[in-house]
């Protein structure tokens, strides 16, 4: 089997199990071996909370499969309506027991036809 063969298995695999883990406010969008979650809140506890929730279920997922994500390429991009998220005090997302870095922008793979 070849390496993108491999990697178009592991995303459909880790898309459609995430379908059924996540919670309704979230939305997972895969590309390859690329991920974006999208999740919302109505403020930043809840973002808090809802975001590192969202990222434990498909965390611990990997875990039971051998799989790991690497929290290292991991970044939270936050994105608010009438200034209500500063990025002096960013959302606290975490992932297992990392807390996940918070960038001003990301370059995603996917292609550009692709609407999360």
């Amino acid at each position: 089997m070849s390496c993108e063969t491999a990697l178009f298995q592991l995303r459909s695999l880790v898309e459609e199990k995430a379908k059924s883990l996540l919670p309704e406010n979230c939305k997972l969008q895969a590309y390859v071996d690329d991920f974006v979650l999208v999740v919302w809140a109505k403020d930043k506890s809840s973002l808090e909370q809802q975001g590192s929730h969202a990222l434990e279920q498909p965390r611990a997922w990997g875990v039971r499969h051998k799989l790991k994500f690497n929290s290292s390429k991991t970044s939270v991009l936050p994105i608010t309506h009438m200034h209500k998220l500063k990025m002096t005090d960013p959302p606290r997302i975490t992932m297992g027991n990392t807390t996940i870095k918070v960038v001003e922008k990301v370059k995603y793979l996917g292609p550009p036809h692709v609407l999360l």
